[in-house]
């Protein structure tokens, strides 16, 4: 998942719902990286998390 977030604080949308690990190989928030979309620095970033070229991500 990759998100520009509402903010955790005060209460963390996501926490209660498990997204931190059931549904997603990762999570990149904006407010955890310090960069939002559609900033190239938030997809590298994905990219790494996942471990991931680019042109792997994309269907064609």
């Amino acid at each position: 998942m990759l998100s520009n977030s509402f903010g955790l604080a005060p209460y963390n949308p996501y926490a209660d719902r498990g997204l931190w690990t059931d549904l997603f190989d990762a999570v990149i928030l904006s407010e955890l990286e310090g960069v939002r979309k559609p900033s190239v620095e938030i997809y590298e970033r994905a990219l790494t998390a996942l471990d991931l070229p680019g042109a792997q991500c994309v269907r064609r």
